[in-house]
């Protein structure tokens, strides 16, 4: 995804990684929205590049990704967001064996 030492709006990988998130939305009409997040800077990007002040360590989904660097799909919930119901399909992004972040996809 993006490797940054600081804050990934800074890495030459942000604007490729939003682009093909945006790409990804564009071919696949039944992804609501997508995001990621970075360990170190503990917030979510959208698949726009736009920041949100969401705490990744405090999303329900946190807790059983970071525990066993497995892929985890939440039960149907409304977003808070765009107020859509969906479930989320959450994967872990790994350096060797180190969570380094979340893909977030939300799905009709």
């Amino acid at each position: 995804m993006v490797q940054a030492p600081g804050v990934v709006t800074e890495s030459a990988d942000f604007t490729p990684l939003v682009t093909a998130l945006q790409e990804t939305m564009q071919a696949y009409p039944d992804i609501l929205g997508m995001g990621f997040g970075s360990m170190a800077e503990d917030y979510m990007y959208d698949q726009n590049g736009q920041w949100y002040d969401i705490r990744l360590s405090q999303r329900p989904y946190y807790a059983p990704v970071a525990e066993t660097h497995q892929t985890y799909i939440t039960q149907p919930y409304q977003d808070t967001i765009t107020g859509s119901w969906c479930v989320s399909v959450v994967a872990p992004v790994l350096h060797d064996s180190t969570l380094e972040g979340l893909l977030v996809v939300d799905l009709r």
